[in-house]
């Protein structure tokens, strides 16, 4: 297997993996909008919270087409993920997952235990320091939204080895709290 596939493998082995019926489904849900695109790392873990908890769904929106002046004032900074419950809206996928899991199930946030709280705010940080400038440069380039760097083979290096360093340093359990499923 490429070095691609490896590494979206390694990540994909520990979170729920989405399909487009299950994102799109007819089944009655809550009124929480995800405003993004299904393929949007950032967009996938408050799409996963609000979809399996049937607190809402995807508000499909194409950054690249929907740069409109409703979307804009949603988010000035025109960037998804963007949650609206009810009158209330905001961004970034941090955010929204926190917002989510304190409202509606607080047991993927237990804020009664401080340090693994602490430990998920790492784990999630470092998700968007580390990981996510080397997943850009292989998985978004195989999705066709930026282009490939000069060197391909040692991007995927890379990710590989963010992706390692990333699983070591926060999987001491099945999940990032241990044996729980946390945000």
């Amino acid at each position: 297997a490429d070095a691609t596939a490896l590494a979206t493998r390694r990540l994909c082995s520990y979170s729920t993996r989405l399909r487009a019926k299950d994102i799109m489904s007819d089944e009655k849900a809550g009124s929480v909008q995800i405003f993004g695109m299904v393929h949007s790392q950032n967009v996938l873990g408050p799409l996963m919270i609000a979809t399996h908890h049937k607190l809402g769904e995807l508000a499909f929106t194409n950054l690249f087409e929907d740069r409109t002046p409703e979307f804009k004032a949603m988010n000035p900074f025109n960037k998804c993920p963007v949650l609206k419950d009810g009158e209330f809206v905001i961004a970034e996928s941090s955010a929204c997952l926190r917002y989510l899991a304190m409202k509606y199930v607080p047991s993927l946030y237990p804020t009664s235990d401080p340090q693994t709280c602490g430990r998920i705010d790492w784990a999630i940080d470092s998700m968007h320091c580390e990981i996510y400038a080397a997943w850009d440069l292989v998985v978004y380039v195989r999705c066709g939204f930026t282009p490939a760097p000069a060197d391909q083979g040692a991007a995927n290096d890379k990710l590989n080895a963010v992706v390692d360093a990333w699983l070591t340093t926060f999987l001491k359990g099945k999940f990032v709290g241990g044996d729980a499923l946390t945000i």
